[in-house]
């Protein structure tokens, strides 16, 4: 199984909206940007909220571990690349 298969790549632009008075992106706009790779992969692969409400069953975001090494400035474009690593118990972990 290639791994390649299940990466999920978006760029986004980053904007004024997305950035603080040094324009650099404020981290809550990073954390939507991944929120929302996540949620249209999760789509892409059948697993993802449409798919689970027709069945009575749902997710939530439990937890998020992020390292940074430099905050992209605006203006400029990120690129999110992510993919489902594993389950641990009931949890559905997903790399970025």
């Amino acid at each position: 199984m290639k791994l390649e298969k299940y990466i999920y790549r978006e760029s986004f632009s980053l904007s004024t909206r997305d950035a603080d008075f040094r324009k650099q992106i404020r981290i809550s706009s990073l954390i939507n940007f991944f929120i929302q790779a996540a949620w249209k992969h999760a789509e892409e692969l059948g697993v993802g909220y449409s798919h689970l409400s027709e069945i009575g069953v749902g997710c939530i975001l439990s937890r998020l571990k992020i390292k940074i090494h430099k905050l992209p400035s605006c203006p400029d474009y990120i690129e999110i690349s992510t993919w489902p690593k594993g389950v641990d118990r009931i949890l559905y972990i997903r790399d970025a």
